[in-house]
């Protein structure tokens, strides 16, 4: 079988420390690098269906942080609920644009969003009241998602950051290439000292 779209869509938010069982925190383990993991190895069957191209959607978050920190990646050394959570964000956006570079000639597109404030319980576990307050309905949440993995104007997009259904500008950090690919090299190196491996690009 072969896939044409994968949309990655897994977010916590953890007020306390925790470890995963490989010894990563937990947030940059669930959030980022087990997409980075999953999409890599699931990378031999997604193939372009007809003339349209395949598409990778990552969703990521307005919250990502302004700046990298990699040392409070693994192991924290002091823990923060929501650095954690917006490091995490900042790494899909590397991972989607670094990813979008090594297959630009693979007729895959790759791009990551925002999905807006959504109403549910991440946000009011991490965010109190402003969930119930402010935010929005889990369907309107899902639309930028829906666009890029079905719309024709999304076809030819690639390495982009979208919110409202439009490209948007992430923060200025997200941009550093050598971060992109120092953040590619750690990921691999996680997952092998683990007993993994991932596809090679």
């Amino acid at each position: 079988g072969a896939i044409y779209v994968l949309v990655n869509k897994a977010g916590i938010y953890l007020k306390e420390y925790a470890l995963a069982p490989e010894g990563i925190e937990a947030t940059f383990q669930i959030n980022y690098l087990s997409m980075f993991f999953l999409t890599l190895n699931l990378l031999p069957v997604i193939k372009p269906m007809g003339p349209r191209k395949a598409r990778i959607i990552n969703v990521s978050s307005t919250a990502h942080s302004p700046e990298m920190d990699f040392d409070n990646l693994i192991k924290p050394l002091k823990y923060d609920g929501h650095r954690a959570y917006g490091l995490s964000k900042l790494c899909i956006i590397y991972f989607t644009m670094e990813l979008s570079e090594r297959l630009k000639d693979k007729n895959i597109t790759v791009n990551c969003l925002h999905p807006g404030v959504i109403n549910t319980k991440l946000l009011r576990e991490g965010w109190g009241g402003l969930g119930r307050i402010f935010g929005r309905g889990t369907a309107e949440g899902a639309l930028t998602t829906v666009y890029l993995a079905a719309s024709e104007e999304a076809e030819n997009a690639t390495g982009k950051y979208f919110s409202d259904s439009k490209p948007a500008r992430p923060n200025p950090s997200a941009f550093d290439a050598g971060n992109r690919k120092r953040l590619w090299l750690l990921s691999e190196e996680l997952i092998k000292q683990n007993g993994y491996n991932v596809a090679a690009l």
